[in-house]
């Protein structure tokens, strides 16, 4: 016979990620979606830190993720691409 262990998930502790329980011990970990961090997923990651925007592009870091401005004769996702 299976029993689902009813345990700290229930509550969705994890923000913004999945929570995966360890149902012997009553405890859990979060495992965090691209974009954030910490103990519950509550903090969201500065991609901008990184510098991932070449060719002087600037970084505007969003809730999750982050976008590059770029200047001209500059395209993608990390301006990288020439213009042609």
């Amino acid at each position: 016979v299976f029993c689902q262990c009813k345990g700290p998930c229930i509550s969705e502790p994890c923000q913004n990620g999945t929570c995966i329980q360890d149902c012997t011990a009553q405890n859990y970990t979060c495992q965090c979606a691209d974009g954030f961090e910490g103990r519950l997923c509550d903090q969201d990651i500065d991609e901008c830190k990184m510098n991932p925007c070449q060719n002087g592009g600037s970084c505007k870091n969003n809730v999750g993720s982050y976008v590059c401005i770029c200047p001209n004769n500059y395209l993608g996702n990390n301006c990288h691409l020439e213009d042609p």
